[in-house]
C-alpha cells in the first residue's frame, strides 16, 4: 500500500562508555538533582499532581490537521492530511485515521493483530484486511512507528511519564534555541534508562527558562541505520486553553534525520484542532478491532508475539 504516513523509528540506546579499571568498584549513574528539581517544577507547571505520576495516563486521543512530508520519492511530497490518533496504554491497542479530500486511511492494532482500512469520500468501505503475511511487514513497522510516535507525545504532553525506576537525569549547558521562528533561552536535561536491558532512545529535553515548557525534545538514534528525531512544541493559553487543567501545545513539528545525514529534516507540521485532545476517556475496545466480518486463514507467525513495545 503506497501510504503517506511519516515513519518513526524504534530506537535502540548504546550500550554504557569504556569499562572501569579492575580495581575501581562500578558506580551506577546519579540523577543531577538540579535537573530533577527543574524537571519537577515543569510537571507541576504543566499538569494537576493527579496527573503528573508515572502512568496516569492510560489512554490518549488526539486531532489534528497535518502537513506530512514524504522523502521516498526522489523529490519530497507533501500533502495535506486530518488526523486522529487513539492509544491505549494497557492492554496495547492503536488507531489511526488520515483523512484527505479524496479518501480516509484508517490504520490499527487490536492488541494481537494489524489491520488496514480504506473509506472513500461518502464513507463508504473500499478495503479492509488483516495485515497476514511477509508482504505487509512494512506496512505493520509503520504502524508500530505511529504508536511509538504517539507514545512519545503522551510522555511529552505528561512528562511525570519521564520518570521512573532506573531513569536518570543530567544537566547540560544552556542553550537558546528556534522555536516557531522566535529564540527561546533554555534549560537542558538529558535523560536515558540506566538498565542494562533498556531499549529506549536517550533524550534531550528543551525547557523555556522563563516558561518551563517543553518547547524541543530529541530522542537519539545510536545504531547507524536508525533515525533521530525532534520534535519541537508551541504553546499558548489564549490560542489552547488548558484541558482538565493540562497546558497542551497548539502547534507541532516532527524532524528527522537518518543515521548518513548532516541535517534534520521536516517529517510533518500540525496544529492542534478544537477539541483535539482527550486522555482517560475510557477509549471503547470496539474502536481497535478491524470492520471484518470473517477473518482469512492466517498462519501462527502472523500473530503478534507480544504487545508491540513500550518504552520502560
Amino acid at each position: 500500500m503506497n501510504r503517506l504516513i511519516p515513519t518513526a523509528f524504534v530506537l535502540l540506546i548504546a550500550a554504557a562508555g569504556a569499562p572501569l579499571a579492575a580495581q575501581d568498584a562500578k558506580k551506577p549513574p546519579q540523577t543531577d538533582k538540579a535537573a530533577l528539581a527543574i524537571l519537577d517544577r515543569a510537571i507541576a507547571h504543566q499538569a494537576p499532581k493527579q496527573l503528573t505520576g508515572p502512568d496516569s495516563i492510560r489512554d490518549l486521543m488526539v486531532r489534528i490537521q497535518a502537513e506530512v512530508w514524504d522523502h521516498r520519492p526522489e523529490k519530497p511530497e507533501r500533502q495535506s492530511i486530518r488526523v486522529s490518533r487513539y492509544l491505549t496504554s494497557s492492554p496495547a491497542r492503536f488507531r489511526s485515521e488520515w483523512r484527505t479530500l479524496a479518501n480516509t486511511l484508517v490504520n490499527g492494532y487490536d492488541g494481537r493483530y494489524f489491520w488496514f482500512a480504506e473509506y472513500d469520500v461518502h464513507n463508504a468501505k473500499q478495503d479492509a484486511r488483516l495485515l497476514l503475511g511477509d508482504q505487509y511487514k512494512s506496512d505493520k513497522q509503520r504502524i508500530r512507528d505511529e504508536m511509538e510516535e504517539t507514545r512519545y507525545l503522551i510522555r511529552f504532553f505528561f512528562l511525570g511519564n519521564l520518570k521512573g525506576k532506573e531513569i536518570v537525569f543530567t544537566m547540560k549547558p544552556e542553550e537558546t534555541i528556534d522555536v516557531f521562528g522566535k529564540k527561546k533561552p533554555c534549560h537542558v536535561l538529558h535523560r536515558v534508562n540506566a538498565m542494562a536491558d533498556s531499549s529506549e532512545p536517550p533524550l534531550t529535553l528543551f525547557l523555556e527558562k522563563s516558561t518551563l515548557n517543553l518547547v524541543r525534545a530529541v530522542a537519539h538514534a545510536t545504531k547507524e541505520e536508525q533515525k533521530s528525531l525532534r520534535f519541537t512544541f508551541r504553546y499558548d493559553e489564549a490560542v489552547q486553553p488548558r484541558i482538565k487543567g493540562v497546558l497542551f501545545p497548539f502547534k507541532m513539528e516532527l524532524h528527522e534525520k537518518p543515521s548518513a545525514a548532516k541535517e534534520y529534516r521536516i517529517v510533518s507540521r500540525a496544529t492542534l484542532l478544537e477539541n483535539g485532545i482527550d486522555f482517560n476517556g475510557g477509549l471503547k475496545k470496539e474502536l481497535f478491532i478491524a470492520p471484518i466480518k470473517k477473518k482469512p486463514a492466517e498462519k501462527a507467525d502472523d500473530k503478534e508475539k507480544k504487545p508491540a513495545d513500550k518504552p520502560k
